[in-house]
């Protein structure tokens, strides 16, 4: 098999790990880590891209990418303590896909966790694979383990990490290769998961001891279903944004010490669900 039907046999399962999680998959995330680390160079002798580019002599891939690779620190002059964005999807500033693949993903304080950090898109399905996947390292660390239960787009925020690049890699990378000849057809990127297109979610702290939180976002079709929007603890409190089945945004803020689960389960049933004001509105910057 010559690495062009490699790659090709890889995209075809890539494809059908994202559609998993499109359709509500909780549990493809792992297997859609163990294919993006087969695909992209990882040191560890995979980089099926770039060795099926070199067999065939076709040109560097280059992808949507954001003007900025590092996460903004800060917003509206208020510290950021913890972010997670999407791929970039304006095909305006194309970059190489390995430039886009060291931009952050994620970004947190020390506040959050126990050190300041940020992770790239190449970091996260590194940690996410050899975690969880076909490799397994130590212990996750806490981190780690709390990105897998956050929600974000009525998944959890390392799904929706995963998910974004993966279907940011599929949709350029087959429209390349249609171009170039290969016999397979262009994918069509999806930006919205379950409904929600986020392009960035974010945690501000606002002295002395209290936070906001908001997301960029696109509300995408009309269904009437409870959703998610992006949660998290800080400060052993747990919080939430949500769209009640009214399509209101709303927030949600357990007491010090509750679990996030519960306070997610409190909503997605539909117990909460009074809209946010108007100036809170605006802080989401909803489209």
């Amino acid at each position: 098999m010559s690495k062009l039907d490699e790659l090709i046999v890889n995209l075809e399962r890539l494809e059908a790990h994202l559609d998993a999680i499109f359709s509500g998959s909780l549990v493809a995330r792992d297997d859609l880590a163990s294919v993006l680390q087969i695909l992209l160079h990882d040191g560890e002798g995979h980089d099926l891209i770039n060795k099926a580019f070199d067999e065939q002599g076709l040109p560097q891939l280059s992808m949507a990418a954001h003007q900025q690779p590092q996460i903004n620190r800060s917003r509206n002059s208020q510290p950021v303590i913890l972010a997670i964005r999407a791929v970039n999807s304006d095909a305006s500033t194309p970059q190489p896909l390995d430039d886009v693949l060291n931009q952050e993903a994620i970004f947190h304080d020390n506040s959050v966790w126990s050190s300041s950090s940020s992770l790239t898109w190449k970091q996260v399905i590194a940690k996410s694979r050899n975690q969880y996947g076909s490799h397994i390292d130590d212990e996750p660390v806490r981190w780690l383990e709390d990105l897998r239960i956050y929600p974000v787009a009525n998944a959890d925020a390392m799904t929706f990490l995963l998910w974004s690049i993966g279907e940011a890699l599929l949709g350029s990378l087959s429209a390349h290769l249609a171009s170039n000849g290969a016999d397979m057809l262009s994918y069509q990127r999806r930006k919205s998961l379950n409904g929600i297109e986020i392009q960035e979610g974010h945690v501000l702290s606002v002295p002395p001891t209290s936070i906001q939180v908001g997301a960029d976002l696109m509300i995408t079709d009309e269904h009437r279903s409870q959703r998610t929007i992006f949660g998290g603890i800080y400060n052993s409190t747990p919080f939430l944004f949500g769209i009640n089945k009214n399509r209101q945004v709303v927030a949600l803020k357990g007491n010090q010490g509750d679990s996030l689960e519960d306070l997610e389960s409190h909503f997605l049933l539909g117990s909460a669900g009074d809209g946010l004001n108007r100036a809170t509105r605006r802080a989401m910057r909803r489209r």
